[in-house]
């Protein structure tokens, strides 16, 4: 998931390995192998949860989020 910034620069919600896993789309066994990865290492749930909070914090909060949506929905209009 991704999202461009007011300068059209792209700003991904996930970032590979560091934030969670990206798996290709309508594939059900690499997803389940991606869950089954993070379930069964503690130690890189954790990594990842914590990589992840940072990275949100960093780059997305609600009144951005919202502003950038309703800019997407104007386009559409």
């Amino acid at each position: 998931y991704s999202y461009e910034d007011d300068d059209d620069n792209t700003i991904d919600a996930i970032v590979n390995n560091k934030t969670g896993i990206l798996v290709p789309v309508r594939n059900s066994k690499a997803l389940a192998l991606a869950i089954i990865k993070i379930a069964n290492n503690n130690k890189l749930l954790n990594k990842m949860g914590k990589f992840a909070l940072l990275h949100a914090t960093k780059n997305f909060n609600v009144s951005d989020v919202v502003f950038r949506h309703i800019k997407i929905y104007e386009k559409l209009i």
